[in-house]
């Protein structure tokens, strides 16, 4: 078996969660006697049995499945989600009436993927329901996959003393609300631990996030290596992310791995994956969340139920069952 991995954007373009999935695969999936390659555009002689796309496909995939190549399609509905249910009615009806009047546009957006794509994998249940509702994308064909962490994150046994700083770790971006959080930081006078790096330096969003960094409530220690973030969780008193959507999010399951306590925002990713593993903390009152993230702060260890965060090469089988089963 031989399978194809394609993304939508260059990794050095957009680092983050989709390149450590992508990544991840590629290095456990061929340890299960799968033979992995990158889809490569320009190599006409190139053949494989499926192609996984990161991406919702579109009219270039019916080429593919005309030579007999299967299409199995990551899907990530983050920006859906977290939508109410009245803003997500109008946009069923939107998608439902756009595909009737434009359906090769339609196609192109990749709104019939559940048309093209052999399989669907999905980072969450909720996703799944979200492909269902919107798209009318097939139960039978869809799958709930996590994403996997490396062993060395099971491995700690005897944690240290937990320090007094919280930390939150993802790319500094508008839409992990890492600014948002700087200044809750500031306001409550607590120390957040901040670990990630900009799509560019440039960025505006990146540059008011370093105007707040002060080392006493904003601790920025930009991009760091495995072992050491390892070391930073370990001690964090617990883990805030305020990110308004995200389809997985691996430092989350990092912290998890690690016992470390779990702060997220209610929205529809957050409580959809983590409900009674994590906290959750009001967006649209900022009033209410910073009580909440006080109180965070204060008794990071009221829920002791256990997040079962899985390994790769469990993921790595669970990719590999669905490849088989449309074959």
């Amino acid at each position: 078996m031989k399978i194809l991995f394609d993304v939508e954007y260059p990794f050095a373009w957009a680092h983050g969660g989709e390149q450590v999935l992508v990544e991840g695969l590629m290095t456990h999936l061929p340890e299960l006697g799968v033979e992995v390659e990158p889809l490569k555009w320009w190599d006409e002689k190139q053949h494989g049995d499926i192609i996984n796309m990161f991406y919702l496909p579109s009219n270039a995939a019916k080429f593919a499945k005309i030579k007999g190549i299967k299409i199995v399609s990551y899907v990530y509905l983050d920006g859906y989600t977290s939508k109410g249910k009245k803003e997500l009615f109008g946009r069923k009806l939107f998608i439902k009436a756009f595909n009737r009047v434009f359906a090769n546009y339609a196609t192109s957006l990749g709104f019939k993927y559940p048309i093209i794509a052999d399989a669907y994998i999905y980072p969450s249940n909720p996703d799944k329901l979200m492909g269902n509702y919107l798209f009318n994308a097939e139960l039978d064909k869809s799958y709930v996959i996590s994403h996997g962490i490396d062993d060395k994150y099971f491995i700690e046994k005897n944690l240290p003393v937990r320090s007094n700083y919280l930390i939150s770790i993802s790319t500094i971006h508008e839409r992990k609300n890492n600014v948002l959080l700087g200044k809750i930081a500031k306001k409550l006078n607590l120390p957040i631990i901040f670990l990630g790096k900009p799509y560019g330096k440039n960025d505006p969003y990146y540059l008011e996030f370093l105007s707040l960094v002060d080392n006493k409530n904003v601790i920025y220690k930009g991009f760091v290596g495995e072992a050491e973030k390892i070391e930073y969780l370990k001690r964090a008193r617990g883990f805030i992310l305020l990110s308004k959507t995200e389809s997985f999010n691996y430092a989350t399951l990092e912290a998890f791995a690690l016992g470390c306590p779990v702060f997220l925002p209610d929205l529809g990713w957050a409580r959809g994956l983590y409900d009674g593993y994590a906290e959750f903390g009001d967006l649209k009152d900022m009033s209410k969340l910073q009580c909440q993230i006080q109180s965070f702060y204060n008794c990071p260890d009221r829920i002791n139920k256990k997040y079962l965060v899985p390994t790769w090469k469990e993921v790595s089988q669970a990719y590999l069952d669905v490849y088989k089963s449309i074959l």
